[in-house]
């Protein structure tokens, strides 16, 4: 025979080892809900960088640099003109350039050319797949030429911008600051008035 005390506290002791386990059930699912990003993370951040890459562009543009320079500055002394700053006559600068994508395609073969500073330049072509894009992200840096250089001032800040979109999951304000909230919400302003963008700023 049992006494009533003793199945009381039985059944309290097997409540409290069943709330117990539906915890850790509870934590083992949600853990499970995130091992798919936990394991996109660990292979995003174990994925190979363009450390070297971006090295060695940047040592190779130095010496472009110094010796555009250079050049620059004993043509000014041989013109007599020091009026002009020599750093706005430097050129953007392909020097026998090639580009090889993944499969192996050559995209761009001994491509020499110069481009001053101040001057607007279209890229068109009459086919899609030609390297438009491929050349934007050459010159924006993404990319790097398989051979050659790909040559631009080095006090210039060149941007490249991804036709891709990519939203935050967060506020509108948040985006376009790129997640910095407290940033210069005025000049925000003028950009979305400045671009007519009204139901943003409504938004925002």
């Amino acid at each position: 025979r049992t006494s009533v005390g003793f199945f009381l506290g039985t059944a309290r002791a097997f409540v409290e080892i069943t709330n117990s386990v539906s915890q850790v059930y509870s934590s083992l699912i949600a853990l499970a809900s995130v091992v798919p990003s936990l394991k996109a993370l660990t292979r995003l951040l174990n994925m190979p960088t363009d450390v070297l890459d971006q090295k060695e562009m940047l040592r190779a543009q130095m010496e472009v640099n110094d010796g555009v320079r250079v050049m620059l500055a004993k043509q000014q002394q041989e013109e007599n003109n020091a009026h002009v700053h020599l750093v706005d006559k430097v050129p953007f600068l392909f020097k026998n350039m090639y580009y090889r994508i993944a499969d192996g395609e050559t995209l761009f073969s001994n491509v020499n050319y110069e481009i001053p500073q101040g001057k607007l330049v279209a890229i068109v072509s009459s086919r899609p797949g030609a390297g438009r894009s491929t050349l934007a992200k050459l010159i924006g840096h993404v990319l790097f030429p398989t051979h050659g250089t790909m040559f631009s001032p080095v006090h210039l800040r060149v941007i490249h911008i991804s036709s891709t979109p990519l939203f935050m999951r967060t506020s509108l304000l948040e985006n376009l600051t790129m997640g910095d909230s407290a940033g210069d919400t005025d000049r925000v302003r003028q950009v979305l008035m400045m671009l007519r963008m009204q139901k943003s700023l409504e938004v925002l």
